[in-house]
């Protein structure tokens, strides 16, 4: 894995985390008119159509078995931070337990040995 390539899955990690702040803030209750008109969904949207092209790239170029669970591992940090600095959601030892093991994982699984 190149340091290009590590680059464009944070890129694509922080903007699937960053849409799914947008979808929430939105906080469209019903299926229609408030949905298409909400600027956050707007803005969710299309960063999620951004990711999804550079995400492509991404799993042609890597072996999918690397770069699926590298993008997962590090949306779930980043899904802790922003759910904490943006809707105040408590982070509790067990949340970070379980993210430093998700990093654990996925340092592991980006070494060759």
């Amino acid at each position: 894995m190149s340091l290009i390539q590590l680059f464009e899955i944070l890129a694509i990690a922080l903007a699937n985390v960053a849409a799914q702040v947008f979808l929430k803030k939105a906080d469209v209750q019903t299926f229609g008119w408030e949905m298409i008109t909400n600027k956050f969904v707007w803005a969710g949207a299309l960063l999620y159509v951004s990711a999804f092209w550079v995400w492509v790239k991404i799993i042609n170029q890597m072996e999918m078995s690397t770069a699926v669970p590298l993008m997962a591992g590090i949306m779930y940090a980043l899904t802790l931070v922003a759910s904490w600095y943006f809707f105040k959601e408590q982070i509790t030892v067990l949340k970070i337990l379980g993210v430093f093991l998700i990093l654990l994982g996925i340092f592991f699984l980006t070494k060759k040995f």
